[in-house]
């Protein structure tokens, strides 16, 4: 879900589902509908999007929810909530909140470019360029990191 304030003054969030397609052979995500609200408090959310789930239209079923995306500022409220209400209904509970990596990369960026100003575009291309034509600096790195502790997929 995401919430945002649109062109008539109210906050509108936007319901998508993603789902493992079987009849695809891949994950699908699927808009399913624009929650309006005057104030979109972490409670009034949680207690929206189950409802919408459940709808005749949708008909999702709440025990085989088992994440929530967002990009929204009440994310923990809202999983909270979701997450007890599932528990409450005897399911198991939601995976844990893993906060949006959307604004984790963006924040990164704007960091990077704050730090090396006009540089940046060139630091860019230098490193790609490091890293696709030397094979010998691939296996430097992934050298150090074995030697750090780093998972080689971060």
């Amino acid at each position: 879900y995401d919430e945002t304030g649109n062109a008539q003054d109210k906050k509108q969030c936007d319901v998508l589902v993603r789902f493992w397609n079987d009849q695809k052979g891949e994950i699908s995500t699927v808009f399913i509908k624009s929650l309006m609200f005057g104030h979109a408090r972490g409670d009034t959310v949680s207690d929206a999007i189950p409802e919408t789930l459940g709808e005749t239209d949708y008909e999702l079923p709440i025990q085989q929810l088992i994440a929530l995306g967002s990009v929204g500022p009440n994310v923990k409220t809202i999983w909270k909530n979701i997450n007890d209400h599932k528990k409450a209904l005897g399911f198991a509970g939601l995976t844990p909140f893993v906060p949006c990596t959307l604004h984790v990369v963006h924040n990164s960026f704007r960091k990077g470019l704050n730090a090396y100003g006009e540089d940046a575009e060139q630091l860019s291309v230098d490193l790609f360029q490091w890293f696709k034509s030397h094979i010998s600096q691939r296996e430097d790195y992934a050298f150090t990191l074995e030697e750090l502790g780093l998972d080689e997929e971060l």
